[in-house]
């Protein structure tokens, strides 16, 4: 049973909402820029998306929230997987979220112009052993890579690692051994990947709770150590496989 209590709390929040929505649809922000159309516009439908995620959950209760987010989340992701299974399990859990996605609301089955359709499509497709359309790329020059941004990120990875090992206390050489072991690649190389993820928006950055890091460290170095040898694997699997031709 729904108690009083939980269906009063749920009509707040959804007057909370509706009343945020019509704030954000009567605004005019043709003529916002920069901090006051992030403050008064962009920051302000972020939340508006989150509290309506969030009056959701609450509407269809923990339970079968938690089973629509396992068909979505429960897939093995790991690093080479075969990935068949994976495009399947995405395909069919999108269809419960599709109202999200979709500009009319509605799913229509001759409505093909809606791209998550497509997406959905794709995946089937990628499932059944079809070339990918929605997902496909143009063909590369001989020697470029292939997953460029992909790289990059696992990059990030080892430059992230090298400011996680610095707030622990470890020395530039030590750490920088470290990592270039891992990932297998001089650290005269390494220090120049921020130049070469910048292209992609990315920037390495410290622990955020560096106090935390520093206590938990001792006692997790190895699992610690473990972790940054897989990132250094995958990024080496990655290039190795990255390259469109030869010269990589």
């Amino acid at each position: 049973m729904i108690s009083d209590d939980e269906r009063e709390g749920l009509h707040f929040a959804l007057d909370a909402i509706l009343n945020a929505r019509a704030t954000l649809e009567k605004l005019d922000a043709t003529e916002l820029t920069g901090q006051q159309r992030y403050s008064a516009v962009v920051q302000p439908r972020a939340e508006l998306f989150k509290n309506a995620s969030t009056f959701l959950r609450r509407v269809i209760g923990s339970a079968l929230h938690k089973q629509e987010m396992a068909l979505l989340f429960s897939a093995d992701l790991v690093e080479n997987a075969a990935g068949a299974e994976v495009t399947a399990t995405i395909a069919n859990s999108l269809r419960s979220f599709l109202p999200l996605f979709m500009a009319s609301g509605r799913y229509e089955d001759d409505n093909s112009d809606e791209p998550i359709l497509k997406i959905i499509e794709d995946f089937m497709g990628i499932y059944w052993n079809d070339e990918p359309r929605f997902f496909s790329t143009e063909s590369r020059t001989q020697g470029t890579h292939k997953r460029p941004y992909r790289l990059a990120r696992l990059r990030l990875t080892a430059l992230d690692w090298d400011k996680y090992l610095a707030t622990v206390g470890l020395s530039p050489l030590k750490r920088h051994l470290i990592i270039a072991g891992a990932y297998r690649t001089d650290w005269d190389a390494i220090r120049k990947w921020p130049e070469s993820i910048e292209q992609f928006g990315l920037k390495s950055s410290p622990p955020r709770d560096p106090e935390s890091v520093k206590a938990k460290y001792p006692d997790n170095s190895e699992s610690v150590l473990e972790a940054i040898r897989r990132d250094g694997d995958a990024y080496w699997l990655e290039r190795g496989s990255a390259s469109a031709g030869k010269g990589l």
